[in-house]
């Protein structure tokens, strides 16, 4: 995905488009199941509250400040 594309997916989450929440979540899913073991299982409570988190952070997030969103994040397409 390159960094246009990323843009207007999260300004489509910042308008409410819950198609969008569900293909950013999808996108970072690798990562947020990564994070959702607790001793060694997964925990569905964990990955609700970090699916939850992501969107927040995207909703609070001022994109104008950037020239490249991904670059900044260090991901890569």
């Amino acid at each position: 995905m390159d960094d246009d594309t990323f843009r207007k997916l999260c300004n489509l989450i910042k308008e409410g488009n819950e198609q969008s929440c569900e293909e950013m979540i999808k996108l970072f899913e690798p990562l947020i199941y990564k994070n959702c073991y607790i001793n060694g299982k997964f925990s569905k409570d964990c990955y609700q509250e970090l699916s939850i988190k992501l969107l927040k952070c995207i909703n609070e997030f001022n994109f104008k400040d950037k020239n490249n969103v991904l670059k900044y994040l260090d991901l890569h397409s």
